[in-house]
């Protein structure tokens, strides 16, 4: 029997998805315990704004942290990028990912409010 108390669960993470319950996502989502969404607002790591971010303020209370999965890859996101997500009052870590999978994995077993953003590339 599962422990998890998360509605929506990473099952597995390949180069090409992250399967997340029965579907397996091939473009950038949204998940935190209670919801999956597409994000639909950027295509690709290198495009991303400030305001890509600002689907954060819907969340009551907010997330605890946000988990930022830059793809097969780390990649550092811009300064100005990190600056808007911490004037919201909430820490980011951003890992590739397969670490953040691992991460939202671990920290959503627990109860932890988070919400993650993952690039599958």
């Amino acid at each position: 029997m599962d422990d998890n108390p998360a509605q929506y669960q990473i099952i597995s993470v390949t180069s090409d998805y992250v399967q997340v319950n029965d579907q397996k996502l091939t473009s950038p989502f949204i998940i935190t315990a209670s919801q999956l969404t597409p994000w639909g607002s950027v295509s690709n790591f290198e495009s991303l704004t400030p305001n890509d971010f600002d689907f954060i303020r819907l969340f009551t209370p907010p997330p605890e942290i946000l988990l930022l999965g830059t793809g097969s890859t780390l990649k550092v996101p811009p300064d100005s990028l990190l600056r808007a997500i911490f004037a919201q009052g909430i820490g980011v870590e951003f890992m590739n990912t397969r670490s953040a999978c691992h991460t939202y994995s671990i920290l959503s077993s627990e109860g932890r409010n988070i919400v993650a953003c993952f690039f599958i590339k």
